[in-house]
């Protein structure tokens, strides 16, 4: 089970979740896409970023959130000492999927 930090959720944050097996449509597996709108005790209300799905809203648990993205835009760059303690860090933690993406 993947436990995720919930101080790192906040609005705007993207999020993907699997839905619980008693919400349709029952892609068990499938991970969804979304926004977070607000954040409550337990879950947070996100609006979906998955096609097709772009106009719905839905309440998700805590538990149901696989990964976190977060996105930052640096004026000028980040720096080298910081892009190398933040790579180190992601891989002592071993996270999936992070980087830094030049412009």
């Amino acid at each position: 089970m993947v436990v995720v930090d919930k101080s790192l959720l906040c609005e705007n944050v993207i999020i993907w979740y699997r839905l619980p097996l008693h919400q349709l449509p029952k892609h068990r597996l499938k991970l969804w896409k979304g926004r977070v709108l607000r954040k409550g005790l337990t879950m947070v209300f996100v609006e979906s970023l998955q096609e097709g799905y772009e106009d719905q809203t839905e309440y998700v648990a805590f538990g149901d959130i696989v990964c976190i993205e977060i996105q930052a835009d640096v004026p000028g760059g980040v720096p080298a000492k910081v892009v190398q303690d933040v790579t180190e860090n992601c891989r002592t933690l071993k996270f999936e999927g992070y980087g830094f993406e030049q412009e």
